[in-house]
């Protein structure tokens, strides 16, 4: 183990991060589902920073199971010169939490919307509205 205790969750994550990208969705949630079991090692228990990196395992792993069949391989449309870019997405994640939760409007929101107002604005950073 290259890097020993320190270097291997990183490591672990950025195989996990390019196996994902590259359309390998069951091999990196398998990676990240290992990488929570090392961290949840009793030898490990005093250490805090390692028990939340178990928890946000497990939440990433959760939504990657939940939203596995709408990943795209980035990977084989970057190698075939298409687009693969998510900045438009954070972009307008970003836009929604900063007016909505930053400036604490009264405006709620719920799975449901947030999805329906993110595709509309997708198509429309697309040009495809």
């Amino acid at each position: 183990m290259e890097g020993g205790v320190r270097g291997y969750a990183p490591a672990e994550i950025d195989r996990a991060k390019r196996r994902l990208w590259n359309g390998l969705t069951e091999r990196g949630t398998v990676g990240l589902a290992h990488l929570g079991q090392w961290a949840q090692a009793p030898c490990f228990e005093p250490i805090p920073s390692l028990k939340k990196l178990a928890h946000t395992l497990l939440e990433t792993i959760r939504y990657l199971d939940l939203n596995a069949d709408s990943m795209p391989d980035c990977g084989k449309r970057y190698r075939a010169g298409q687009w693969a870019s998510t900045g438009f997405v954070e972009s307008a994640v970003n836009e929604i939490v900063a007016k909505r939760i930053v400036k604490r409007q009264q405006t709620r929101w719920n799975r449901y919307a947030v999805q329906r107002f993110l595709d509309v604005r997708a198509h429309v950073l697309n040009a495809t509205f």
